[in-house]
C-alpha cells in the first residue's frame, strides 16, 4: 500500500473512532457512521512477464530501454492514449505513446526508437493493469516511399461521397491512398504519378451495402477527365492499405 494510502486509512479510521467528528449537525447527539473503510487492493506487478512482439521469445526487463529498427504505419490518438504503431519483420506492435507533438511520419518510414516496457494501467481499468511496450524517443533513418512522393508534391485530390464518414476516418483513408499510390505497381497509376502532370483523383464512395463486406469503402481513381483508371477498397479492419 502506498504512503498516501495509509495516512488516508488512519485519519477515516480515527474519525470512525470518535463519535463526535464522526456526527453530522443533523445527527441525534450520541449516534455513530455507519460508515465502512474500503481499501483499494493493490496490484503485485512483480508477477507480470514482460513480453513484446518486437523481441519474440525473449523475457524483457521493466524499465530497461531498447532499441530497434523499425518500420512505422502509423499514429493513433483515437483512444485514451496515442499508439505509436509500427512492425518488425511481420509482427506489429502499439508502443503507448502520449505527446503534444505526434510524430511527422508516414507509413513505410524506418525509425530507430527507443522504447521500455512498463506497468501500463488503462484509463478506463485502472484496477487491472498489464505490461505494455512505451516510446522513449524515435529519430528518423530513412524516408520511405510516402514521405518522398509527398516531397515531389504530387496532384492527388480525394473527393468524399460519404457525407457521415468522420475527418478520422478520412485521415485514415487517406494515408493507405497515399501508401497504395506510393508503393502500387499498377503501370497506370504509376505513369500518372511518376511522369505525368495530370491531376489523379480518387472518390470514396458510400459504405458497401452487403452486410457481409460491412466496414468496406470502395476508391476509385480517375484522371483529369474523369476517366475510370482504378477501383480497390478500404477496409477498416485493415486500415493502414488498400485491397484490389
Amino acid at each position: 500500500m502506498k504512503p498516501i494510502h495509509l495516512v488516508a486509512c488512519l485519519l477515516m479510521t480515527a474519525a470512525c473512532d470518535n463519535p463526535k467528528n464522526a456526527s453530522s449537525p443533523n445527527e441525534a447527539p450520541g449516534k455513530k457512521s455507519d460508515s465502512t473503510i474500503v481499501t483499494t487492493p493493490v496490484t503485485d506487478t512483480t508477477r507480470f512477464v514482460f513480453l513484446s512482439n518486437l523481441r519474440n521469445g525473449d523475457t524483457l526487463v521493466k524499465g530497461k530501454t531498447y532499441i530497434d529498427t523499425l518500420s512505422f504505419i502509423n499514429y493513433n490518438e483515437n483512444g485514451d492514449d496515442g499508439l505509436f504503431v509500427c512492425a518488425r519483420n511481420r509482427d506489429t506492435a502499439f508502443l503507448i505513446f502520449n505527446t503534444n507533438n505526434p510524430p511527422e511520419l508516414n507509413n513505410g518510414d524506418q525509425v530507430l526508437v527507443q522504447w521500455n516496457m512498463d506497468v501500463y494501467e488503462p484509463a478506463g481499468d485502472p484496477e487491472n493493469p498489464l505490461p505494455r511496450e512505451f516510446v522513449v524517443d524515435y529519430r528518423l533513418l530513412h524516408p520511405g516511399k510516402v514521405t518522398l512522393l509527398k516531397s515531389r508534391k504530387p496532384a492527388l485530390a480525394a473527393i468524399y461521397r460519404h457525407k457521415d464518414l468522420s475527418d478520422t476516418g478520412k485521415q485514415e483513408i487517406d494515408a493507405a491512398v497515399w501508401y497504395y499510390v506510393a508503393n502500387t505497381t499498377d503501370t497506370t497509376i504509376r505513369r500518372m504519378i511518376d511522369t505525368d502532370p495530370q491531376l489523379l483523383q480518387y472518390t470514396v464512395e458510400e459504405e458497401t451495402e452487403d452486410s457481409r463486406l460491412s466496414g468496406i469503402f470502395p476508391i476509385t481513381f480517375t484522371d483529369g477527365t474523369q476517366q475510370v483508371l482504378k477501383r480497390v477498397f478500404f477496409d477498416v479492419e485493415r486500415p493502414y492499405s488498400l485491397f484490389e
